[in-house]
């Protein structure tokens, strides 16, 4: 999926894979994007309408989805464990210095 480039729809993968699409039904070339699939019925359904056949001209894959940050998310699990360990008044001066100490400047 690193080929991020608008393609020719005969070249779009038929399995039911998602990808994003190109609709210009009535051919004015202001067509729109959609998330799209080729149905089981031989036939492209556009997110988020499926009952509405498409007939789009290109496709290109979906992006990658974002990757998490992984010191939020190492962060997130310990204020996690705190919050079930700790009595609710010693909470916030708690997870207030764990944020900071996992966050720095960045708090």
């Amino acid at each position: 999926m690193s080929d991020m480039k608008w393609q020719p729809i005969g070249t779009a993968p038929l399995d039911g894979t998602p990808v994003l699409v190109v609709d210009d039904d009535e051919g004015k070339g202001d067509g729109c994007v959609y998330i799209a699939t080729y149905s089981s019925l031989s036939r492209w359904t556009l997110d988020p309408s499926p009952q509405v056949e498409g007939h789009p001209t290109h496709w290109m894959p979906l992006p990658a989805l974002p990757e998490k940050n992984a010191k939020i998310e190492r962060l997130r699990a310990a204020l996690l464990k705190i919050r079930d360990l700790v009595w609710p008044a010693d909470q916030a001066y708690i997870m207030r210095n764990i944020a900071k100490e996992a966050l720095g400047d960045d708090l």
